[in-house]
């Protein structure tokens, strides 16, 4: 506030308008940083947006981590149950020409059966996400 004072008249207003400008400028910014309801009201919106994008990229994170993991058990069911059943048609000729009953394992259908209870609990998982 040390300003040298104007010896003419008419710079005098100028600058009377000016100290004027400065201090409603300063009134503004004091006013801005003891606002703690609208810095708060920034700093949540801010913070909402922030927690909403993370949700977002991990959501499709985990979704190409089920559409992976369906796709494996896809295709791991598929190529045990195509075993299976060339299993099976083979045991069947081996019974039909020897009669191998007693000695050849018959398949375990374990494996197909737990596939496929994954690929449902996928389907659902899925599904009620997407609902949601």
């Amino acid at each position: 506030m040390s300003q040298a004072v104007p010896t003419e008249s008419s710079a005098l207003p100028d600058e009377i308008e000016q100290t004027r400008a400065d201090l409603g400028d300063t009134v503004e910014a004091l006013t801005t940083k003891i606002d703690v309801t609208a810095r708060t009201k920034d700093a949540m919106a801010r913070i909402r947006s922030q927690a909403k994008t993370t949700v977002r990229h991990a959501s499709a994170r985990a979704g190409d981590h089920v559409r992976t993991a369906l796709n494996q058990a896809r295709k791991a069911t598929t190529e045990r149950g195509q075993n299976a059943q060339t299993q099976t048609i083979a045991l069947r000729r081996a019974m039909r020409n020897n009669n191998l009953a007693a000695t050849v394992a018959k398949p375990k259908p374990i494996v197909a059966i737990v596939g496929a209870a994954a690929l449902i609990a996928a389907a659902i998982w899925l599904r009620r996400r997407r609902q949601s």
